[in-house]
């Protein structure tokens, strides 16, 4: 069970959520004024508090003994008071409780199935709970209470806010649950590539705020990958006759942490679901002009590369230029680069499967 007293205990909190906490206190009690030492003594918050949340940089120091709050609250903080209020009112039930689904995904940075990341602040904060005669689930003011009757202790951690949440690989889990394999595929990769960035660095914090570029040359190792597939692997067999937990053990032989984003994956699960091949995903390839470039797909017999373009991946006219002068450069080296779009693999998975298939046959014949 979630030693719920140590949550409540503010003395057990991390630095991190007792530094937002002092902030959030100075913000409501001075607003924008500016205070003094002597001031923040009044309201509760004790020299070395008020120099922990300066050095933080959530309180800015003016001068000698002036400061001013940051005037932002903290999303993540609001977050963990919310579940900390709630697990104050269970606390004699002695419940499992977890922030969990869309919010653990927000936590971790996790995207959906559907390719989105749940905003950081979501309208309900969903927490999870085993199921408890006498309490009542459902939603309440800013919080939706979900009954659940599997959730070991092992699957529950500390957050980035200190916040009790379902660990990476859970959260992936219960959000790959009833899609298909191509869908699944998209959080429980992410789910992977966030833990082996996490044990690498040491770091307990979103995928968002790790380098993407890092984390695939730390994925490329082969004993983190399999000791994390082996956690995940695990993790779902902790989930016995749980709704839609067979689709995801049907899954997990497919899951490839080295796929950078949510198109990537949802194009590695078209992929594998095909006839085609398996590329090798985020491969090197030298280029014409002598340097190494890295690409999202490539079938190296074939020397056919995959290039899955999303939103974001060419936002301005320079990064346009230079992706074209990279896809020129590779073409010369005797590469044939095959693109395809979010709407396309989404839309009409089959079209662009086909253009794929005869990239590859084009190339076997060739002398």
């Amino acid at each position: 069970m979630v030693k719920i007293a140590a949550l409540l205990d503010d003395a057990a909190m991390s630095p991190r959520v007792g530094t937002l906490r002092t902030a959030e206190q100075l913000r409501l009690a001075f607003g924008l004024n500016v205070f003094s030492t002597q001031d923040a003594e009044r309201v509760g918050v004790s020299r070395s508090r008020l120099a922990q949340a300066v050095a933080a940089e959530r309180i800015a120091r003016l001068r000698p003994d002036s400061y001013i709050a940051d005037q932002r609250p903290d999303q993540g903080l609001s977050r963990f008071l919310q579940v900390q209020e709630f697990a104050r009112e269970i606390e004699s039930l002695g419940l499992v409780v977890a922030a969990g689904n869309e919010t653990a995904a927000a936590i971790w940075g996790l995207p959906s199935p559907q390719f989105l990341v749940p905003e950081v602040a979501p309208a309900h904060i969903t927490v999870l709970v085993r199921h408890a005669k006498g309490l009542k689930f459902g939603r309440r003011p800013g919080l939706r209470v979900r009954r659940i009757f599997q959730l070991p202790l092992h699957h529950v951690v500390e957050g980035p806010h200190g916040e009790p949440v379902t660990c990476p690989l859970r959260t992936g889990i219960d959000l790959a649950r009833g899609f298909s394999l191509e869908r699944a595929v998209i959080p429980l990769s992410a789910a992977l590539r966030l833990v082996i960035a996490q044990r690498v660095t040491g770091h307990v914090q979103p995928l968002y705020e790790f380098d993407s570029g890092e984390v695939t040359e730390m994925v490329r190792d082969s004993r983190l990958r399999d000791c994390a597939l082996a956690e995940l692997t695990a993790k779902v067999a902790d989930l016995p006759g749980s709704r839609g937990i067979r689709s995801v053990a049907a899954v997990l032989r497919f899951v490839e942490p080295l796929v950078e984003s949510p198109l990537e994956a949802l194009s590695w699960g078209k992929i594998a679901r095909s006839t085609l091949r398996l590329p090798t995903p985020q491969a090197w390839v030298r280029s014409d002009a002598g340097k190494y470039v890295r690409v999202d797909f490539l079938w190296d017999e074939e020397r056919v590369i995959g290039e899955a373009d999303g939103l974001n991946k060419y936002s301005t006219v320079e990064a346009l230029r230079a992706e074209k002068i990279r896809q020129e450069c590779l073409e010369a080296r005797g590469f044939q680069v095959v693109r395809w779009t979010a709407a396309e693999m989404s839309g009409s998975p089959e079209r662009t499967i086909e253009r794929i298939s005869r990239a590859l046959n084009r190339r076997r014949h060739l002398p």
